[in-house]
């Protein structure tokens, strides 16, 4: 009987140490995953904004401190289309995709200073001409140390010619045709072709290789052989072209 009451007290006495160490034992897990959260912080892109010179969360009542971590942007099947990351209220990175043909495109690779482009690239346009038998990367940016480092820009011009007959009559020719222009740093012309810039780019490569002609019957083998050219001379980064 004595011992009954013994461990009956034993119980009674035990029981609230029992509890107070659960509950701390808790509250130690509780800071250890607020701690690892805290280490890489995620939110919706359309909970930043920019406020007073800093990228804030909106909802977060110490927004004006800056944010730190990454905020996502997601299509329907979860995956990401743009993920940016901060520290302290300023832009470090930044990659964008976009949908193409059943597959993501990256489209945006950038590092930022001081909330400025410092490196990386830009694919600015992928043009849907419908003078074209393909989609192809029309506009591209790559930044180094703050400025542009090398660019290039695909475009039609609008392509008129006299052409002798036997007779020694003329007659006049009118079309498009594509031309290129590539940047090195400096923003100045590197090199050009077609007649977009008079004889500018005689000595190119491809120059006429991408006149089309208003009765052009073979559009298709015309274009692609630009692009044969231009990819052979200019050797472009990131850049495609395919048949619709």
């Amino acid at each position: 009987m004595k011992n009954y009451k013994y461990m009956k007290k034993l119980i009674i006495f035990s029981l609230p140490i029992l509890l107070i160490t659960t509950l701390f034992s808790c509250g130690g897990d509780n800071k250890e995953k607020e701690s690892s959260e805290s280490v890489k912080k995620e939110c919706d892109c359309q909970e930043i904004t920019f406020s007073k010179g800093k990228f804030i969360k909106s909802n977060d009542d110490k927004n004006l401190l800056g944010y730190t971590g990454e905020c996502v942007k997601k299509n329907q099947d979860g995956k990401i289309l743009i993920k940016s990351t901060f520290k302290d209220g300023w832009k470090t990175e930044e990659v964008e995709f976009i949908p193409y043909k059943n597959r993501l495109i990256e489209v945006r690779n950038l590092k930022y200073k001081d909330n400025k482009i410092y490196s990386g690239f830009v694919i600015g346009e992928i043009s849907t001409s419908e003078l074209l038998p393909y989609d192809y990367v029309k506009e591209y940016i790559e930044y180094s140390e703050g400025e542009v480092s090398y660019s290039y820009d695909i475009d039609f011009v609008e392509y008129t010619k006299e052409i002798e007959l036997p007779d020694g009559g003329y007659e006049t020719v009118d079309g498009d045709e594509l031309v290129y222009t590539t940047y090195s740093k400096g923003g100045h012309p590197k090199s050009t072709s077609g007649v977009g810039w008079s004889d500018a780019g005689i000595d190119n490569p491809c120059y006429g290789t991408g006149v089309i002609l208003d009765d052009e019957q073979n559009k298709s083998e015309v274009v692609k052989g630009f692009f044969e050219c231009f990819i052979k001379t200019e050797k472009p980064k990131n850049f495609f072209f395919e048949k619709r």
